[in-house]
């Protein structure tokens, strides 16, 4: 007789049931006007504006701040680059930095055997954000310092929440899930909308544009609604792979 309790083994249904529940929380709260949607929004704004960051760090040379604001969006300064494929890749990098890194928490969600790890690398990320990017009291004066200080707490409650997560025991693996999955729906709600700005700083003015502005200011190709479409279709092409490679992991072996 097999000794493990099957009324404890979740089954492709019930994680298949989680991922939707998920899913349709973060198309919906993704709308949602007032605080709640806002609050819940500026989780995946984090990410979104880290993505930004973290490629205009690397290919532009210098990041002034990330702002989140307080109805969910946010902004991210960095100085202006010369070349237009360094300026599309930073344009580029929001929305897909925020649906990996969803993908990733649902996976853990989803599998659970890693889901200590992703808590652990998520609160490091969340708090090289918080040191390098996120300034207490702005140095860009076109972000209210009330938003700056926002942005502050929005990062430190990321990395306590993902390093208390991470130290959790095993025998809190489902409450560790439970953390995971609604910071999921925080990043899923980013990645299913667009309007995100992108702030370049060019001197002392500033120049604030949608991603889709900014792809198309780097390449002059195609109109911003056009490329705001291939955002959409790329990011749900993605999740649906995602989605599928989760349901091929998740199914039963077949019975000989």
């Amino acid at each position: 007789m097999d000794p493990t309790p099957q009324a404890a083994v979740r089954t492709p249904a019930d994680l298949g049931k989680l991922l939707l529940g998920i899913v349709v929380a973060a198309i919906v709260i993704g709308r949602l006007p007032g605080p709640l949607g806002g609050w819940v929004q500026a989780v995946g704004t984090a990410a979104h504006e880290s993505g930004h960051a973290l490629v205009a760090d690397l290919l532009t040379g210098d990041v002034v701040s990330i702002t989140v604001f307080r109805d969910g969006g946010g902004v991210a300064f960095s100085e202006a680059s010369p070349s237009s494929w360094r300026s599309f890749l930073v344009s580029a990098a929001g929305y897909p930095a925020t649906l990996l890194v969803g993908l990733a928490v649902l996976t853990a969600v989803l599998l659970g055997r890693s889901s200590r790890p992703v808590a652990a690398i998520g609160s490091a990320a969340a708090l090289t954000a918080l040191v390098f990017w996120t300034p207490f009291s702005s140095r860009v004066p076109a972000v209210e310092g009330g938003d700056q200080h926002f942005t502050f707490f929005v990062f430190l409650f990321l990395v306590l929440v993902l390093a208390g997560a991470a130290a959790l025991p095993d025998s809190f693996d489902t409450a560790r899930r439970v953390l995971l999955g609604a910071l999921a729906v925080g990043l899923l709600a980013d990645a299913f909308r667009a309007g995100r700005d992108l702030v370049v700083i060019e001197g002392t003015a500033g120049q604030t544009a949608t991603d889709a502005d900014g792809l198309n200011a780097a390449v002059g190709l195609f109109s911003p609604t056009v490329w705001a479409w291939v955002f959409r279709l790329a990011l749900f092409a993605i999740a649906a792979g995602w989605a599928l490679l989760m349901v091929r992991r998740l199914r039963p072996p077949a019975s000989s």
